[in-house]
């Protein structure tokens, strides 16, 4: 909605399919073609070895910091197991003597005379209770950088808990992560049905759509609205995440990967509006019951989905049953999107080191608790308010460098660089089953099948998993 409302969908689509739609099917491809892991998978030539391994940096840094936010999850859905919603006034002992409830803040300008001189008048900003709830409680958020803090413990055994759900779904691999897939792909959408049909019955649902499928045609000529695009598709799509690449090493070596990533990126695109409707529609309601406008109901980033919408079900009849099935709703989209990315890891790590197979409950549980580690000083206290931070391009006094002239210092400095035989593909590279090289790809004097495949048949008939029956979701 920041982003120029229906407006928005024109270079959502353009990206969507010129951009989105290519990628997908080049990883699905490639994927389906060696049966291999994203580390693996990139042997066709040296220099995009580094690629593959790229991917599962990606995956690696990613999933560790998106525990916390199923983290954040699992706590307001425990929390929402009351008559009465935490968030839903003030009085608690996390709140400041700046809250106030949203009945209090509408008010209209109008002009006040007094016949009183006042020395001191107190301006200050109120702020919602849902704001403090996930400040003050939820985060214990610290007030400066060098007030580091201690993790939360709530938090952090919510973190905990993410990773032994995450842990016992991909302990065998796909045939377990496979499995809980199909649940955690498919309930989301009855979630978001029901959303749709009880947020459109209720008054001032419409003014919440229009709000969202609103034009403002001016947007389209910003850079940074189509930027916005694109990093919304790449990330929604997974892309260069290695998940596809994993996903499709399952697939059938002759399977119609052009129609299966056809009706996977079609699903995923038309589900991220639908599910808008939803979202807006609430946000409506909020609007029309508290007098508030809608634009200063609707939150970006973060604060949709752990303040405004949050601050929307505990005004909504049946508040807590609807906070319940909304946050478990959030917490399947997010399992699903972690279970790529770890497997995405733990494949590369046992396709490179590959005398680590024998032992692959073993990795799959250490990596685990790895992750917990460096996730846990991301429940302290300051770890939120420090992720602001930015990086900035050198300056020399007040004059800033422009793009050109960094993208030059950055090269500079790979200078030492040398591309040497690097067009050359891995003596691995090729289909990962001998019955399926010929002609250029030599067969392989030892089987050296991907980790991925490990526990498939030989069979291509008996595949243990089909990409074309779980639409992937991002968060």
């Amino acid at each position: 909605f920041k982003n120029g409302g229906g407006a928005f969908i024109i270079p959502y689509f353009c990206t969507y399919f010129l951009i989105g739609t290519p990628l997908a099917f080049l990883e699905m491809s490639i994927g389906q073609f060696t049966s291999r892991g994203a580390a693996a998978a990139f042997k066709m030539s040296r220099m995009f070895k580094g690629l593959g391994w790229s991917t599962t940096i990606n995956s690696f840094l990613c999933s560790i910091y998106y525990n916390v936010i199923i983290a954040w999850i699992l706590f307001y859905f425990f929390a929402s197991f009351r008559s009465k919603l935490q968030w839903s006034d003030c009085g608690n002992w996390w709140n400041t003597e700046r809250c106030a409830n949203p009945e209090i803040l509408n008010f209209s300008n109008s002009t006040i005379f007094c016949n009183s001189i006042h020395y001191h008048i107190n301006c200050t900003m109120p702020t919602l209770p849902p704001e403090e709830y996930f400040d003050n409680y939820v985060l214990r958020r610290s007030d400066s950088l060098d007030n580091f803090g201690l993790p939360n413990w709530s938090l952090s055994l919510c973190l905990s808990l993410a990773w032994i759900l995450v842990g016992l779904c991909i302990i065998q691999g796909i045939k377990s992560s496979g499995k809980v897939v199909y649940f955690t792909a498919l309930f989301p959408y009855v979630v978001i049905f029901a959303l749709i049909i009880r947020g459109v019955t209720l008054p001032g649902a419409r003014v919440g759509i229009t709000f969202y499928l609103k034009p403002n045609w001016n947007k389209i000529r910003q850079f940074d609205v189509w930027m916005a695009a694109a990093s919304q598709v790449t990330y929604s799509l997974g892309i260069a995440f290695g998940s596809i690449i994993s996903y499709a090493s399952f697939n059938k070596f002759k399977t119609n990967y052009f129609r299966m990533c056809m009706l996977v990126t079609a699903c995923d695109c038309f589900t991220s509006i639908f599910a808008g409707c939803a979202i807006f529609s609430v946000l409506g309601y909020m609007s029309f019951k508290t007098g508030v406008p809608i634009e200063q109901v609707a939150k970006a980033g973060p604060g949709l989905a752990f303040i405004a919408y949050p601050q929307a079900l505990s005004i909504m009849p049946g508040g807590p049953f609807w906070a319940v099935i909304f946050f478990f709703m959030l917490l399947t989209l997010g399992l699903d999107s972690q279970f790529g990315m770890v497997d995405v890891v733990i494949a590369s790590l046992l396709d490179t080191f590959k005398q680590l197979r024998q032992h692959k409950l073993f990795v799959s549980i250490s990596y685990c608790i790895f992750c917990y580690l460096l996730a846990l000083p991301m429940c302290a206290p300051i770890i939120f308010f420090s992720s602001i931070i930015r990086f900035q391009t050198p300056t020399e006094g007040n004059y800033e460098y422009p793009v050109y002239a960094n993208v030059l210092g950055w090269l500079m400095h790979g200078k030492q660089l040398t591309v040497f035989n690097m067009k050359q593909p891995d003596t691995e590279w090729g289909p990962a089953k001998n019955e399926k090289r010929y002609g250029r790809y030599k067969p392989k004097i030892e089987q050296s099948t991907s980790i991925n495949q490990s526990n498939m048949n030989d069979d291509d008939n008996n595949s243990a998993f089909k990409l074309e029956n779980m639409p992937h979701i991002q968060l």
